[in-house]
């Protein structure tokens, strides 16, 4: 018979609640604020700014601010669409998700500190009350320790007046007489049965192993088929991993037999630009080759990621999910391109299945059965 689900602290349950509605009121703040960055009242402010101290001495321009913001704004909405899911699973006393959260409060709070604080400060404080008490003992699937002061008081109490917990009374019974038969001898090691055997033979109940802390549980619920969430997320991840790759690499055999057009390319663009005439288009083009690289090799890890969740490895799942997040985060500084943003869904996707359907429940069976 499965365990009995312990009741959900009400802290747990306003932290989950806090987080999900932070998160939507953080998105909300954050698209208003990228939509209001072409206004005359906005380009007036990020003008004060740059000719006020502490801005006047950074060396930025209106359109520098304005592109800070613009990314900053993006970080913050995509941070905050994934705790607002994440803010769900924890009310469903997933250890994952408080992990994942606690990697995300902190981008979130310093990525919306561009489009009012407010909102991303109360997610960032809601993560930080899921790792204290009581919810960390309900994360942990044990009482919580004043529940247990509270079960012993009641029982305490429920006893008759007059009469030891710890001593309860038992009838008198005769030492010496006719048919009574004589004590053991001092020193001696007479097997006794113990004083619950005959009860349990009148009973017709047949003894049971005692075990003092409880009887062993079996594996958790869900050691069965994998769910085909957890499938679906594994593909999703290999597919776009593999399509980024491949372009990377089509961009990066691009760069390396036609470096002088890429270079001269670089170069008009920088020529028209008095503020940039200082950079070399020569570190401009080593710097994207090396760029490339890095994203290429991102891209194999999460495959490999990919293959070890399917086959039920919980550390790479959650690694797959920070991944994931990443990736949908860089690809929203170009979600007004059509394949930056089918990325963008695709990561956002991959989290979300590898968290729902029954996915926490295998992969707690899975390192159980490991």
């Amino acid at each position: 018979m499965p365990a009995k689900p312990l009741p959900r602290p009400r802290q747990v349950t306003f932290s989950g609640w806090s987080i999900m509605v932070g998160s939507v009121v953080t998105i909300l703040f954050a698209y208003q604020r990228v939509a209001a960055l072409g206004t005359i009242e906005s380009q007036e402010s990020v003008t004060e700014f740059i000719s006020t101290p502490p801005g006047e001495g950074l060396g930025l321009s209106v359109d520098d601010v304005q592109l800070a913001i613009r990314v900053m704004c993006l970080v913050a909405g995509g941070c905050a669409a994934a705790t607002a899911i994440l803010g769900w699973q924890v009310l469903q006393a997933s250890r994952s998700a408080r992990v994942v959260l606690s990697v995300l409060a902190p981008i979130l709070f310093v990525a919306g500190l561009t489009s009012g604080g407010l909102m991303s400060a109360l997610v960032a404080a809601a993560v930080a009350m899921l790792w204290v008490q009581p919810a960390r003992d309900w994360f942990d699937g044990k009482e919580p320790v004043r529940d247990q002061a509270a079960v012993a008081a009641t029982t305490s109490s429920s006893a008759p007046s007059g009469a030891s917990p710890s001593a309860p009374s038992s009838p008198s019974t005769p030492t010496s007489g006719p048919g009574v038969p004589p004590p053991p001898p001092s020193g001696s090691s007479w097997n006794l049965p113990h004083p619950d055997a005959s009860r349990a033979t009148m009973t017709g109940m047949s003894e049971q192993p005692f075990h003092p802390y409880g009887a062993p549980t079996g594996p958790p619920a869900g050691s069965g088929k994998r769910p085909g969430g957890v499938t679906a997320a594994g593909i999703i991840t290999m597919v776009a991993s593999g399509i980024t790759l491949a372009g990377l690499a089509v961009s990066m055999i691009f760069i390396g037999t036609s470096r002088q057009d890429f270079i001269d390319e670089v170069d008009k663009e920088l020529s028209s630009n008095s503020a940039y005439q200082d950079i070399s288009p020569e570190t401009i083009a080593n710097v994207a080759i090396g760029f490339l690289g890095v994203l290429a090799v991102w891209c194999v890890i999460a495959i490999v990621l990919a293959v070890l969740t399917i086959r039920g490895s919980n550390g790479a799942r959650i690694t797959l999910v920070v991944s994931a997040s990443m990736a949908a985060l860089i690809s929203l500084l170009g979600a007004l391109v059509v394949v930056p943003l089918v990325l963008t869904v695709a990561a956002i996707a991959t989290v979300i299945l590898l968290f729902v359907g029954g996915a926490g429940p295998w992969f707690a069976a899975q390192k159980h059965q490991s």
